[in-house]
């Protein structure tokens, strides 16, 4: 019933599922009772898989780029940035219910960015809002849950393409 394969147990005539329940047939290729055999069948599984659920979820994208929109604004109103900093995908995830990955790639067909980046985005965006109103770099790094200024500096001009500084001097000049 049980025999090793190059020092690896193998059960014969038991169903072949790996720790996530997705059966597979290992020995179709050759690699049977091999630890990494099961995480190649499991991705390639899991990616079709995959691929076939989030084309289910497409008519759903809209209504889940809606609620992570609302999920950030409610993030810096309830002002938790104050206490978590800036908010991350997998933070996002967790309270959507859904993996970081699976939320990445729905935000990324609706988009064509990435989550990180429609997070930035919105954080630049608040920073614009906090800075055209009279709030200084520290003040406005600060309250958007930055540990240190120049983090958001670094942000607002890869997004932007200018510094804060630069921002405001433009807005100064309208």
């Amino acid at each position: 019933d049980k025999f090793t394969l190059r020092n690896k147990p193998f059960r014969i005539g038991h169903d072949r599922r790996d720790a996530a329940g997705v059966a597979g047939d290992n020995q179709a290729d050759g690699l049977a009772g091999y630890p990494g055999a099961l995480l190649k069948q499991k991705r390639l599984h899991d990616g079709s898989h995959y691929l076939r659920q989030l084309s289910k979820e497409d008519r759903a994208s809209s209504d889940l780029l809606k609620r992570f929109h609302q999920l950030l604004r409610d993030y810096y109103l309830e002002e938790r940035q104050l206490d978590l900093g800036v908010p991350s995908v997998r933070y996002c995830a967790g309270v959507l219910a859904y993996s970081a990955r699976y939320l990445g790639d729905v935000i990324h067909r609706a988009t064509g960015g990435t989550a990180i980046g429609y997070i930035h985005s919105f954080v630049v965006e608040q920073g614009k809002n906090l800075l055209m109103n009279g709030h200084n770099i520290n003040e406005t790094a600060r309250l958007l849950g930055f540990d240190y200024p120049h983090h958001f500096t670094r942000l607002f001009k890869k997004v932007t393409g200018i510094t804060p500084t630069d921002f405001l001097g433009n807005q100064r000049k309208k």
